[in-house]
């Protein structure tokens, strides 16, 4: 139990604020008022406290919520507060919410619409707080400053926790965010016997978050280019959870990425991972991947994304990519088919690709090329390894900023 608590903490500390809302103040200053920073901890924050700094600290916004996303972003949405009230005090006017928080002091003017007050003795206005009278009922009514102050047991603490964990799940929407929040629990329930703790009690929470990455990350797969690298990082830790953990569906996982591999629709960087991820598994069938080579890398297939599926598929698998000479046939073939325009995002791609293999890697593939081109191995690695010159690494940083969209 304390085990469970004290990793609950260490994990899921706060690396985004954002502020939404009608108000007058700036998001920095909201979030200063708050006095939450990033890397205080999402799920032991007080919202109460929270709120009573920013609508003290900041007289006109009337009530602050928060909102916890999971793993790491905190949204605070807050509500303006309006004057109603003017009270006078020493020749001048003081404002005040419908609710008798100070507003404002030291006014010669107000407006037309506020209800003006012929209070009796005032005995505090102080900005940010609610006016104190001698009368304390000639404010009618109002909403008493709410103080809670919570004791629980260290077992309390534990449920808590994970309930606040569960809760905040349930508001998960975002499928980078529901698998970055299934590897941190991953983690934890992986090194929990080490650090003797409790983790049962997260293996459901696990479950349903693992439920909804995959029933999500297809359509979430439907993206550019900045977006599919998010998906391809979450995939690569949903499916190491998956490896380490028997309780979760491995064959809805499996079905999942199938289609995913299948699909025409889906971005082809997170096409290629999940071929690649399969073909790791040995969850794809050598008749299958072949077919999937064949079809990506053709002449049916536009260029930048036949260049892109090969990307994914090569992020995993280094060894077993290089041992297949008919991958290496395809890709030749591929390229050769290329005209000088439709080559340039390719190279771009082929670049990237390459950059993470290693030495002895290239100098393998160098051989596979030479015997597909008819050339000598040494001939071909030499070209394959040998450092580009200044002159030719400029040409290729250009076509970084090259505009391929009307291509």
């Amino acid at each position: 139990c304390v085990g469970i608590a004290l990793v609950l903490t260490m994990f899921f500390d706060i690396n985004t604020i954002t502020v939404s809302g009608e108000s007058a103040y700036s998001a920095e200053k909201i979030i200063e008022a708050s006095g939450i920073k990033t890397g205080d901890n999402l799920i032991f924050i007080s919202k109460q406290k929270a709120n009573e700094l920013i609508t003290t600290k900041l007289p006109y916004i009337g009530s602050a919520e928060f909102k916890r996303r999971l793993p790491s972003k905190l949204e605070i949405i807050v509500k303006k507060a309006d004057p109603v009230y003017a009270a006078a005090k020493d020749g001048y006017y003081i404002l005040l919410d419908e609710n008798g928080k100070v507003l404002e002091t030291g006014l010669e003017y107000i407006g037309e619409n506020l209800i003006l007050l012929k209070t009796e003795e005032i005995v505090s206005a102080e900005t940010g707080k609610i006016i104190t009278l001698t009368n304390e009922k000639a404010l009618g009514k109002l909403k008493e400053v709410r103080e809670a102050c919570i004791e629980c047991g260290l077992s309390d603490t534990v449920k808590t926790a994970v309930l606040a964990v569960g809760r905040l799940a349930a508001d998960c929407t975002d499928i980078k965010d529901t698998g970055d929040t299934l590897g941190t629990l991953s983690s934890i329930i992986r090194f929990g016997s080490i650090r003797r703790i409790e983790t049962d009690p997260l293996i459901p929470l696990m479950k349903r978050l693992f439920l909804r990455f995959c029933l999500g990350v297809y359509s979430a797969s439907l993206c550019d280019k900045a977006a599919a690298e998010e998906i391809v990082r979450v995939i690569s830790k949903v499916n190491d959870a998956c490896l380490s953990h028997d309780f979760l569906d491995e064959e809805r996982f499996v079905s999942v990425l199938d289609s995913i591999a299948d699909s025409d629709t889906v971005n082809p960087l997170v096409s290629g991972f999940a071929c690649a991820v399969l073909t790791e598994r040995g969850k794809i069938s050598s008749e299958k991947l072949s077919e999937l080579i064949s079809r990506r890398l053709s002449k049916g297939t536009p260029p930048a994304d036949g260049a892109l599926w090969f990307e994914g598929l090569s992020r995993k698998n280094h060894r077993s990519l290089i041992s297949r000479i008919s991958l290496w046939e395809k890709l030749c073939n591929f390229i050769s088919e290329l005209d000088d325009e439709e080559f340039k995002p390719v190279l771009i791609c082929l670049r990237r690709t390459f950059a993470e293999f290693s030495p002895s890697e290239k100098s393998d593939i160098a051989e596979n090329i030479g015997e597909v081109l008819g050339i000598s191995p040494e001939a071909a690695a030499e070209f394959i390894t040998a450092e580009i010159t200044s002159d030719e690494k400029a040409s290729l940083d250009e076509l970084d900023d090259f505009d391929f969209g009307d291509i």
